[in-house]
């Protein structure tokens, strides 16, 4: 048994309460306008900006495809006014959201992908594999394209496909010979066998439960999204009655909650950074902590993978134990020898 001290101090830096109050401002100012909107949208009123100079750029008028909508917006006027709304709105979203952080991060996970699917084509035992990483950068790239558009729910449902395509290949990696099983599963297999529910539940089978990580996450998604829901909710209530129920205690109870939970997150990251600090010397090692206490070590350089159990599975309030003054511990056992990886 070896402890290992914790140093992370659960410094709560963000303090969403704050802006709570702008956000419920806003939507209730939608009530002073959104009946006449939704009545006439041509009467949308116009946000001013801090420099009323400003300009984003607009659709490209010279271009064939805007060209090709305008030829067509008059005989078929609700075919093309979506996809003209889409064209005006691509160019200001691209320049509004999309920073060159995000197209550094977005050119790396393509160029990922790019590889990882020539490598997959380079083999005859694995060339009609390549599919999946294609269909992940398809996601990807629909994705974005859903998000400059303005069409959440096409990046919504693009994301759900990755996620579903993760699955399918974390599957085909618990064992070797799951790969031929898929290949040779007609219909009615993969119907009975090879759904998201079963991929999800040989996972968690296999990893001795869900990771710690993904757990409050899930939890923390619940919370966001309730927190949207209820905004919604309450904007909507002003507009068809006039009057709801107050949401700011709600929304106040789902903010300290949405804080603690990222602290709780920080607080297990943490404590992965720390064993791989402890175990390995340059802190290369990949750590991962299952909501069993399990602990999977997997040394990159060595290729090797070495199984832990700890003491501490309170991940949801570990962090409470923490402060400037106070460090919490834990404790890891080695559980067998290390397996090498051999490839």
């Amino acid at each position: 048994m070896m402890a290992a001290p914790c140093t992370y101090h659960g410094n709560r830096r963000m303090k969403l309460a704050r802006n709570l109050s702008k956000r419920l401002r806003f939507w209730h100012s939608l009530r002073n306008w959104l009946p006449e909107l939704i009545a006439h949208p041509s009467r949308s009123p116009r946000i001013k900006s801090d420099d009323d100079d400003l300009r984003w750029p607009r659709a490209d008028s010279s271009s064939r495809y805007h060209s090709v909508l305008n030829e067509s917006a008059t005989s078929y006027p609700r075919s093309t006014e979506a996809l003209m709304r889409a064209d005006r709105h691509r160019p200001r979203r691209w320049h509004q959201f999309i920073d060159h952080v995000d197209l550094k991060a977005l050119e790396s996970l393509l160029n990922y992908l790019a590889s990882v699917s020539g490598l997959l084509a380079q083999q005859d035992g694995t060339s009609d594999l390549t599919f999946l990483p294609d269909r992940i950068a398809d996601d990807i790239r629909i994705s974005i394209e859903g998000l400059l558009s303005g069409y959440l729910q096409v990046t919504s449902d693009a994301m759900r496909d990755v996620i579903e395509t993760e699955l399918l290949i974390r599957d085909l990696s618990l064992d070797s010979r799951q790969v031929a099983r898929w290949r040779a599963a007609t219909e009615d297999v993969i119907r009975r066998n090879f759904r998201p529910v079963h991929l999800r539940q040989r996972q968690a089978d296999a990893m001795a439960g869900h990771t710690a990580i993904n757990i409050l996450d899930s939890l923390a998604d619940i919370m966001h999204h309730g927190a949207s829901a209820v905004e919604a909710l309450d904007a909507f209530m002003n507009v068809v009655d006039g009057s709801g129920p107050n949401s700011a205690e709600t929304l106040d109870a789902i903010s300290n909650a949405s804080e603690d939970l990222r602290a709780a997150r920080s607080a297990v990251e943490a404590v992965e950074r720390i064993i791989s600090e402890q175990l390995s010397e340059n802190g290369s090692s990949m750590v991962t902590l299952f909501e069993s206490g399990l602990v999977i070590v997997f040394d990159g350089t060595a290729r090797t993978v070495r199984f832990y159990n700890t003491d501490r599975i309170d991940f949801r309030t570990f962090h409470r134990d923490i402060s400037e003054d106070q460090h919490a511990s834990f404790n890891l056992t080695a559980l067998g020898e290390g397996v090498e990886i051999n490839q």
